[in-house]
C-alpha cells in the first residue's frame, strides 16, 4: 500500500526538506514541530540518539540566529528557556543511560555558552562575529540536512509498509502544530 502523496504528512515532510535545504532558517521552528509530532507518534522510527541530535541542532539553530536577529532581549531569553530547560524531558525508557547521558551533557554545555553569551557583551560580539560560523555554519546545517533526510527516509519506509494507515493517522492527528504556512516562499 502506497501512502498518498498528497497527504499531509508527506506535503509537510517535503516543505521540511525544502526549509532546511534551501537555508531558510527563520522556518527551522517549523521542522522541528514536525520532528516533535513524528518523534512523539512514532519514537521507535529512529534511535533516540539520531533525534536528540537533530532536535539538538535545530534548537541551537533556531536560538543563536535569534540572537544574531534581536540580540539577548527578553524574548530572546524566554525562547532559550523554552528551548533549552534546565533539565531536558525528551529522554525515553528505551534510551541507554549513555545516550541519555551524552545528550544531558551536550544540552548543559550548550545551555552554559548561551547563557556567557547574555552576561558577557564583550564575549557575545567576539563569538556571534567570529565563532558561531566556525560552529554552526554550513557544515553544520549540512550535517542537520543528513539527519534529516534519514528520517524522512525511514518516515516513507514506514509509510510505505501495508500497516502504515494507522501510523499516518497518528501522525495526521499531530499534524496542526506544523501545518505548512501559506507564507512560506517554496520557490528556490
Amino acid at each position: 500500500m502506497e501512502p498518498a502523496l498528497n497527504s499531509d504528512v508527506a506535503i509537510t515532510a517535503a516543505a521540511c526538506w525544502h526549509v532546511l535545504s534551501a537555508r531558510k532558517f527563520s522556518y527551522f521552528p517549523k521542522i522541528l514541530d514536525f520532528l516533535e509530532c513524528i518523534y512523539r507518534t512514532a519514537p521507535d522510527l529512529f534511535h533516540y540518539r539520531h533525534y536528540a541530535k537533530l532536535s539538538l541542532g535545530l534548537r541551537a539553530r533556531i536560538l543563536l540566529d535569534l540572537i544574531a536577529q534581536n540580540g539577548t532581549d527578553d524574548e530572546t531569553w524566554k525562547t532559550f528557556q523554552k528551548l533549552f530547560p534546565k533539565t531536558p524531558s525528551d529522554a525515553v525508557s528505551y534510551a541507554t543511560h549513555r545516550d541519555i547521558h551524552k545528550v544531558q551533557s551536550a544540552n548543559a554545555s550548550f545551555r552554559s555558552m548561551v547563557k556567557r553569551l547574555f552576561e558577557d557583551d564583550e564575549f557575545r560580539k567576539n563569538y556571534m562575529k567570529e565563532q558561531v560560523a566556525l560552529e554552526y555554519g554550513e557544515p553544520f546545517v549540512a550535517m542537520l540536512e543528513k539527519l534529516l533526510r534519514e528520517l524522512l527516509v525511514r518516515l516513507n519506509t514506514a509509510l510505505s509498509k501495508n500497516n502504515s494507515k494507522q501510523l499516518m493517522i497518528a501522525l495526521e492527528r499531530y499534524l496542526p502544530c506544523t501545518q505548512v504556512d501559506d507564507s512560506i516562499d517554496m520557490s528556490l
